[in-house]
């Protein structure tokens, strides 16, 4: 049986070989299409990608399968997926690429943690494993040493050192229903 999801997220970006291209999730499969939307066509099937993250230090297109439990990447056009990471998984939502370190981050809002891997899959570090609640969308400022993340259960957003270290609220008090998924 398969199942219709709505989401409908997208990724604008312009990289010199690949500017004027829009990459956007929607059901089950990836789609690229030229800028003003024309020329849609799926690139990766079955894969019910949840956020998308461009990294344009490996040209590589990243996601979260938040159905089926999985951090994969593919080239841009849609050939050579890999997966990254399909263990320890509950629920990835939230997903953001650190190309000058060498990183992914994501969310998991399952297991209500914060968790880094290296571009590879390998290394993996849990950052923040304790004082979640339905942790979502992230968000890296590389350069001032930061991430952020929305918390839906705490109505609020945070933010932390890359290493997970001296968490702190930004925003609280919000309606979860306002919060921003992704950030």
């Amino acid at each position: 049986m398969r199942f219709l999801l709505t989401f409908v997220f997208v990724l604008c970006f312009s990289a010199p070989a690949q500017a004027g291209l829009v990459f956007y999730s929607s059901d089950f499969d990836i789609f690229r299409a030229d800028e003003d939307g024309q020329n849609g066509t799926a690139i990766v099937t079955d894969v019910a990608a949840r956020h998308l993250a461009y990294n344009p230090a490996d040209d590589k297109l990243y996601w979260v399968s938040e159905f089926y439990t999985k951090i994969q990447r593919s080239n841009l056009d849609g050939t050579d997926v890999e997966t990254l990471l399909d263990t320890g998984l509950s629920q990835p939502v939230g997903l953001a690429i650190d190309s000058v370190n060498g990183h992914i981050y994501f969310s998991d809002l399952g297991s209500d943690r914060i968790s880094r891997i290296n571009l590879d899959g390998t290394g993996r570090v849990d950052l923040i494993t304790s004082g979640l609640s339905v942790p979502r969308g992230i968000a890296l400022d590389v350069a001032n040493g930061h991430f952020y993340w929305t918390d839906e259960g705490t109505d609020s957003i945070r933010r932390a050192d890359l290493d997970g270290t001296n968490h702190v609220n930004i925003v609280t008090g919000l309606d979860a229903s306002s919060l921003p998924i992704f950030l």
